[in-house]
């Protein structure tokens, strides 16, 4: 049917967002973590130049701590309560192996491709919240970076 067409690929291209924004988490948080390492293996070089290279290096620290906190809202976005669904997997663990075989046997079509249409919509939430953050985390690691360099710079000239 063109219906149940329409819905199950709607919400198989909101599922590969999901997944999408999933693989862009580790690289920028292992870029984070590397930093944050080598700033603080260079702590010493940079304490004792003092002025401007403990400044840059300092700010560098604030935003990539940012950076890694909105890393972490993307990988968990804050949602609700998902409720009962014949389609999401919470939903059906939760409402137990009887009640989802109930509601299964009494649904008809069309509440099937609501529950379908529901579970895209929700997932572009995901979506959304994910990117969001995802984008944020990139402009305040990308912001860090200057400092970062001139913290380097700092701790080796």
């Amino acid at each position: 049917d063109l219906q149940l067409s329409i819905a199950e690929n709607s919400l198989s291209r909101q599922l590969d967002w999901v997944r999408a924004a999933d693989t862009k988490i580790p690289p920028l948080f292992a870029i984070n973590v590397a930093m944050l390492t080598v700033l603080a293996s260079q702590q010493l070089s940079i304490d004792a130049r003092g002025g401007w290279a403990v400044f840059c290096a300092l700010v560098a620290v604030v935003l990539i701590v940012i950076s890694i906190f909105f890393l972490a809202y993307a990988a968990v976005p804050k949602l609700g309560k998902p409720g009962p669904s014949v389609v999401y997997f919470g939903g059906i663990s939760e409402m137990g192996r009887e009640r989802f075989l109930e509601i299964m046997s009494r649904s008809n079509f069309s509440e099937y491709i609501t529950e379908l249409h529901v579970q895209a919509f929700k997932n572009a939430e995901i979506a959304n919240k994910r990117y969001r953050a995802i984008t944020r985390s990139y402009r305040y690691a990308f912001s860090a970076l200057p400092f970062w360099l001139a913290g380097m710079i700092g701790a080796f000239t």
